[in-house]
């Protein structure tokens, strides 16, 4: 084994954890901030596709793929644009597209949108977190 190892996957352990602390999440502040408005799940973009197609590897490309939401502002001006949000893991599994949704945007750029999520946002700070400690922990027991 590589000296290295144990402080290698000390700092990624550490990177992962002051991840899961210290990231904010911005546009769940739109929450508060924001227009709200409701919306659709108005497609889901596929990601690459490998040549070959099996169920199995069909569920795990899933993971990539893109929800394009679609909303009218209070301006009456449609967003059709990829929902983007931090700590959201697996959620492309929850939409299907004609889903509505609860949209929340900043009045001056309405491309900057929070959609309420299926899934909380603590599922995915507590994912960073989990695996932050785990490589603390392989790290230190490695040294």
């Amino acid at each position: 084994m590589n000296n290295f190892t144990p402080y290698i996957t000390l700092v990624i352990g550490s990177a992962f954890l002051l991840f899961g602390l210290l990231k904010t999440d911005k546009k769940a502040k739109l929450r508060q901030t924001g227009q709200k408005v409701e919306g659709i799940v108005f497609d889901k973009q596929r990601a690459d596709r490998l040549p070959v197609s099996t169920e199995l590897i069909d569920d795990l490309q899933d993971f990539s793929d893109k929800i394009i939401i679609r909303f009218v502002t209070d301006e009456l001006l449609w967003v059709t644009a990829p929902m983007n949000q931090d700590f959201q893991v697996l959620f492309p599994f929850q939409y299907k597209p004609g889903d509505k949704v609860t949209v929340y945007y900043d009045k001056d750029n309405p491309n900057i949108f929070y959609v309420d999520s299926k899934q909380s946002a603590i599922i995915g700070r507590l994912a960073m977190l989990v695996i932050g400690i785990g490589l603390i922990v392989t790290g230190l027991s490695m040294l």
